[in-house]
């Protein structure tokens, strides 16, 4: 599914303003920009979706002119088929230095039309390979576009980021991605049955990566069953909930019997999310897990203070320290 929902042209793409502003203009004006770029941002964010338009934009005949691929003429018919004008590489395949030197000839070609070459997950490609790619990039063909896609730019040389145009991608917002797959449902069922509270399980479930959302969404219509989007959310707030009526007993059985049966990493991401809704709901006097908050009153700003301390030491990071965390919580709440 995520194929056949991945955007194919500018105006298709979810969440990224600033990245397809950025790489519309340079498809309108392709001879007054640099020749290469780094796409750089988490997963699933439609990096390497945005340097195939960005490819496909170049060559459409009408894209200059018009700000838009038209789907129309034969640079965009031929898209598909046509492979010289986009070559996409996977860098944990062509990685090494040697690899590199091999694809110099295809990298090098000079040719009269607009051609991008993409390697994709390019932190991955060794530093020696990167180094053995700067002349090319500083020297290479004037139409030939250098498109390196990275969730870790930090691991690319300083040396390409310096001769490179930066495209920064960020995970996307919540309603947005709820609106999106809201859209999938009822085309893929011809439905509009979708409740709000699954949508909303879905988005905070990717935590803003749209593909892993497309891919949980595709789990709940095969499956029907909401459990492929259990989240420990409601166990934790009823969890505080005890702590607040100072019910100790009830919350280590919670901690054993429910929340320790959720992966780690959602149980930290879950217990951050529900803190920062406790202080809003503190502070506002509303929200959805005010009775939460009413319940532990002052002590949501102590909760908050514990969670900031022990996220930044890693805590929630190893099982078995994640359920002492819980303990230690019992233990200091609790009268």
């Amino acid at each position: 599914m995520t194929r056949k929902y991945r955007p194919g042209t500018f105006e298709e793409v979810i969440g990224q303003p600033l990245a397809v502003k950025i790489l519309r203009a340079v498809a309108k004006n392709p001879e007054r920009s640099a020749n290469s770029m780094v796409l750089s941002g988490p997963w699933g964010t439609g990096k390497t979706t945005l340097a195939r338009i960005f490819g496909k934009a170049l060559s459409c005949e009408n894209f200059q002119k018009t700000g838009k691929i038209c789907l129309k003429c034969r640079g965009c018919q031929q898209w598909d088929t046509v492979s010289n004008r986009y070559i996409e590489y996977d860098s944990s395949m062509v990685g090494n230095v040697n690899q590199i030197r091999d694809l110099k000839p295809v990298f090098e070609m000079v040719t009269d039309f607009y051609r991008v070459i993409v390697l994709d997950e390019a932190q991955l490609i060794s530093r020696q390979a990167q180094a053995a790619c700067l002349k090319v990039i500083e020297e290479g063909s004037p139409k030939t576009f250098f498109v390196l896609c990275s969730t870790d730019p930090d691991m690319i040389l300083d040396t390409i980021h310096s001769r490179s145009l930066p495209v920064d991608f960020f995970k996307v917002d919540g309603p947005v991605i709820k609106t999106f797959l809201k859209e999938i449902y009822e085309k893929e069922t011809g439905k509009t049955d979708i409740s709000d509270d699954i949508l909303s399980k879905i988005a905070f479930k990717s935590d803003g990566h749209v593909r892993d959302a497309v891919m949980l969404m595709e789990g709940y219509m095969v499956s029907n069953d909401e459990a492929v989007l259990a989240l420990p959310l409601d166990d934790i707030a009823e969890f505080l909930l005890c702590l607040g009526n100072n019910d100790g007993r009830s919350a280590i059985g919670i901690v054993r019997h429910k929340i320790m049966k959720h992966p780690t990493h959602q149980i930290q991401k879950s217990l951050n999310y529900l803190v920062m809704q406790l202080v809003s709901s503190h502070v506002m006097g509303s929200g959805q897990y005010l009775n939460v908050a009413q319940s532990l009153g002052e002590r949501s700003m102590m909760l908050f203070r514990l969670v900031s301390e022990n996220w930044v030491q890693g805590v929630f990071n190893d099982k078995y320290l994640t359920v002492s965390f819980f303990l230690s919580l019992v233990k200091q709440f609790v009268k």
